[in-house]
């Protein structure tokens, strides 16, 4: 409550999206009692999301390829290995924020998203 952006809500909306999709196709394979845990809150000029699950967690080996283009566990199982790759190119690139990632293997991951409650000026095209 009381979070006030001026941003891309698209770009937000398709990173919460991809976010709650991986946590249902990935974190709680197997895992009956699975539980994602979103939370937002605003400190200044920055607001810091976090995506916080229960899950399997991710490995090691896994975790450094993840926002990798194409990297995927569920290659032809319906996966398609963008979904990472998108959430950190929206973080970045259209919402100039920051994204790290932490897990633990049979603990859970976390994603933590830090973006500007407004986004900067678009620059003056050079044509």
């Amino acid at each position: 409550d009381g979070i006030q952006m001026d941003s891309v809500p698209g770009a937000l909306g398709q990173v919460v999206i991809n976010l709650v999709n991986n946590a249902f196709l990935h974190a709680f394979e197997g895992k009956p009692d699975g539980v994602l845990k979103i939370s937002a809150t605003c400190d200044g000029e920055v607001v810091h999301m976090r995506f916080a699950d229960n899950g399997i967690g991710i490995s090691e080996e896994h975790l450094a390829r993840l926002c990798e283009p194409f990297f995927s566990t569920k290659i032809g199982k319906g996966g398609t290995g963008l979904g990472m790759s998108i959430v950190e190119n929206l973080v970045r690139k259209a919402l100039h924020g920051k994204l790290s990632i932490a897990s633990e293997p049979g603990v859970g991951t976390t994603f933590d998203i830090t973006v500007p409650c407004r986004l900067p000026e678009p620059e003056p095209r050079k044509d």
